[in-house]
């Protein structure tokens, strides 16, 4: 008994799935990239710290973290909308790239679902 499964995707469903992973991938990259500048800024900046500089604004620093107090309904809201935006986002921009993906490789052609004509 054979125990291979065939998956078939539409045409159009295969480049949006290619356009979120190119966009996936990039992100990832400019992501690590923005965190390894940050890391070799705060490296340079640890590097040039001295205790008087570190201890000097003490109180004020301890003060505007104690005072930040969000309220969790809030928070949750906030993090949601975020959340959405975001998500939105990556779905806009994903299947933005899988159309240009279909354009490039259909020559020209834009994408068309085809619909069966009347009395079928």
């Amino acid at each position: 008994m054979d125990d291979a499964i065939t998956l078939t995707i539409s045409r159009h469903k295969k480049n949006e799935l290619i356009g979120k992973t190119l966009l996936v991938l990039a992100l990832a990259i400019l992501m690590g990239l923005l965190m390894a500048a940050e890391g070799k800024r705060n490296v340079a900046e640890g590097e040039q710290l001295t205790l008087e500089q570190y201890t000097a604004d003490f109180e004020k620093h301890r003060a505007d973290l104690l005072d930040e107090d969000v309220p969790i309904p809030v928070a949750l809201i906030g993090s949601a909308i975020l959340l959405f935006g975001v998500l939105g986002l990556y779905e806009i921009i994903g299947s933005g790239l899988g159309r240009m993906i279909g354009r490039l490789t259909d020559n020209g052609r834009s994408y068309r679902p085809t619909t069966p004509s009347p009395g079928m």
